[in-house]
Parts: C-alpha cells; structure tokens; sequence
C-alpha cells in the first residue's frame, strides 16, 4: 500500500511538471497592442504629452515592462527572460506555467 502513494505522488508530480513545460514552451507570452493611426492622431493634436514609447523594431506600442527579444523578434509584454531550454521569451501570459514548472521540477528532485 506504501508503494502505491509514493508512485501515485511521483506520477502526479511528474505529469505537472511536464503539463507547464507544454503551457510555456507553447503559450504566447503576450505581444503589445498595435498602434492605431487614429490614436496617434489624437496625440498628436493634444501636444505629445500623451505619446506612447513606440518600439523602434517592430512599431508597436511599449508599456511598461515591454521589451524587445532579439531571439524572437518581436515585443513581450511584461518579458522576464528568453528562455533557450523553452525557445520562448517568459512574458505575462506564460509567466504562471513557468513559474509552476520551476516549483514541480524542483518538488521531483527533492522527491527522488
């Protein structure tokens, strides 16, 4: 009966960590909005108090905590790191499932 729990344990551990290695190798991290014409407009006529940073590359808007990846060409919301062993910039979207990876993977080595 001792054998069976500690398998069952294993298997679950395991399986998530495997489950959030999919989430965040696969999930967008989060790309930022594109700049409508219109809106830059409106800036433009209120004095360019209001004129958002602009992504030099890929001409998108740049909130705060958005960055550019050269690996991936292109902007990510919220971007903590590209990741290789991911092949995935870890962004806002994805940010949770990698965390949740590093936490079961870490539980797995401790468990055996």
């Amino acid at each position: 009966a001792g054998q069976i729990g500690v398998t069952s344990i294993g298997v679950f551990l395991l399986v998530n960590a495997l489950y959030n290695y999919w989430k965040t190798a696969r999930m967008d991290p989060g790309l930022p909005p594109e700049i409508n014409e219109e809106e830059e407009k409106l800036a433009e006529e209120i004095g360019g108090k209001l004129v958002p940073k602009q992504c030099l590359r890929c001409n998108r808007l740049k909130p705060p905590r958005t960055h550019h990846c050269s690996v991936c060409r292109r902007c990510v919301l919220k971007m903590d790191h590209h990741c290789p062993w991911m092949n995935n910039c870890i962004g806002q979207n994805n940010y949770r499932h990698f965390c949740l990876f590093l936490l079961y993977l870490a539980t797995c080595c401790v468990f055996i």
